[in-house]
């Protein structure tokens, strides 16, 4: 069976995502890995890994959180993917955008998430959103999906996912950075004032701050292992707590909200 799998991988245009994934599950519930995820097999049981086949997660702000978010949980083997951002890539984003690069310029964010998820994992199913977080979308971006995870820049943004989310009755897995530095918390939707805790109304930011790609991809990881927890049936290490990275003293620490 992990042979079929493995030619249907490989040839993997003229099969459909949902027989892949189907074929995996199957291959799983007797015991068999498929090759493509052997190396989870040690950290998690099978269960938990067709848990995660069978799950969908909604990734909004494609861009330096975003696209690590959307390669690592492609990885992981997550199933399901909901993409939204109206952005497309610009030399700007070259310093810390994973997924920009010389051929990506110009190109939608999220539609560039996509096709490269679906190289890393073609049982993958994708639902592409080219276009910004709106109230007026909201329903129809979240609908379906497991968890949402937060990959924007503005404050206001932000708030409105989280609020769409906590509607729907979706936890929430927040992640900002800024120069040298980054945080990232859990919250379930039983708990609506959450973000106002982090974000007060007053709350001044830099529109658009530096920061360096490592910072990036430490948040980001940090979020899809969180989701991995969730996802797999496991409590959410960091539910209620915002854990804050320090890169210039290269320390986390961890405070109850």
């Amino acid at each position: 069976m992990r042979e079929k799998i493995s030619k249907m991988l490989a040839m993997s245009e003229i099969y459909h995502a949902a027989d892949i994934s189907g074929i995996m599950i199957d291959a799983l519930k007797n015991g068999i890995w498929p090759e493509n995820l052997v190396r989870n097999s040690s950290v998690i049981t099978p269960s938990e890994q067709i848990s995660l086949l069978k799950s969908k997660i909604a990734i909004v702000g494609l861009g330096g959180l975003g696209g690590y978010l959307a390669t690592l949980a492609a990885r992981a083997g997550i199933g399901g993917m909901s993409l939204s951002d109206g952005d497309s890539f610009s030399p700007g984003n070259l310093n810390r955008q994973v997924l920009c690069t010389k051929e990506t310029m110009g190109k939608n964010k999220a539609r560039v998430a996509s096709d490269v998820c679906l190289l890393i994992n073609p049982a993958l199913k994708t639902r592409v959103w080219e276009t910004n977080f709106r109230k007026e979308n909201s329903t129809d971006i979240l609908e379906g999906v497991d968890l949402v995870m937060d990959g924007l820049d503005q404050v206001k943004t932000r708030k409105l996912l989280f609020s769409s989310a906590v509607s729907a009755n979706i936890p929430f897995i927040h992640g900002a950075v800024s120069g040298l530095s980054g945080q990232t918390a859990t919250f379930m939707p039983d708990h609506p004032e959450a973000m106002d805790s982090l974000y007060p109304e007053n709350i001044r930011l830099p529109a658009a701050p530096s920061v360096l790609s490592p910072v990036v991809a430490v948040i980001a990881g940090l979020q899809v292992q969180e989701a991995i927890r969730f996802l797999c049936g496991r409590s959410p290490e960091n539910s209620g707590k915002l854990i804050f990275y320090d890169g210039v003293k290269m320390e986390f620490q961890k405070v109850n909200l």
